[in-house]
């Protein structure tokens, strides 16, 4: 599968933060750039990082809330 693919089904969700109680590799919301810079290291382009860090989920609750009120 290549990365392009694979970006399309990723995503963060609000409880990767520790503000849900959970620790992870990222403490806090100001390291975010942090992990942005890592995803275009790993070759992923500026719109795979961007479907990560947040499309995806849109794209996501976009279907659900429009299937929710069908």
């Amino acid at each position: 599968m290549s990365a392009t693919r694979r970006a399309r089904h990723v995503a963060l969700g609000g409880d990767y933060f520790p503000e849900a109680g959970r620790t992870w590799a990222i403490q806090d919301i100001t390291r975010m750039p942090e992990l942005t810079l890592a995803l275009v290291r790993r070759g992923y382009t500026d719109g795979e990082t961007q479907q990560i860090l947040g499309l995806n989920l849109m794209r996501l609750y976009a279907r659900v809330w429009k299937g929710a009120r069908g």
